[in-house]
């Protein structure tokens, strides 16, 4: 091996390990960190999926109770108007 393959091989080395300690922190901020309480990406995502999908749940429950609540009331409504005039 001559100087300029080792000088190549020293280079990539250097990127190879660049490239891990980039690796090593994206994967600190999508994880949890066991030893504080920061809460990592994954677990954000996750529980904004769980919270989306209550939302859209109570979406539902509120569109039947005021469908509901609608058909009930436009009877009760129309009495009350037919009555007054």
């Amino acid at each position: 091996m001559n100087a300029k393959e080792r000088g190549q091989i020293t280079e990539l080395a250097i990127l190879v390990g660049e490239i891990r300690k980039d690796n090593i922190q994206i994967l600190s901020i999508l994880r949890d960190d066991p030893n504080s309480n920061s809460v990592g990406l994954i677990t954000k995502v996750n529980n904004l999926d769980k919270q989306v999908g209550q939302l859209v749940s109570m979406s539902k429950n509120i569109k039947k109770i005021s469908a509901i609540v609608s058909v009930l009331l436009t009877p009760m409504i129309g009495y009350f108007v037919k009555e007054m005039f």
